[in-house]
């Protein structure tokens, strides 16, 4: 499947902040989730935000983006 395939070579932009980020990567080394940290860094581009999560108001939530234009336009 052609779309399969792109959302495979494709990476998703998530917004985070820095205390999340922070508890996920604790929480992957101490498991010690090496295929998980590996998935991570292929298909995932954080962008960590330095608030603190009670900061974030309800509107905002999580935005995923497709940085592969061709997966955004098949999504869409």
């Amino acid at each position: 499947m052609e779309f399969a395939h792109s959302l495979r070579r494709s990476k998703v932009n998530l917004k985070i902040c820095q205390y999340s980020y922070e508890l996920l990567l604790q929480y992957l080394h101490k498991t010690q989730s090496i295929t998980m940290l590996r998935v991570i860094n292929e298909h995932i581009n954080f962008q960590v935000s330095p608030r603190q999560p009670s900061s974030i108001s309800n509107d905002e939530g999580v935005t995923l983006v497709w940085s592969g234009q061709d997966a955004a336009n098949l999504i869409n």
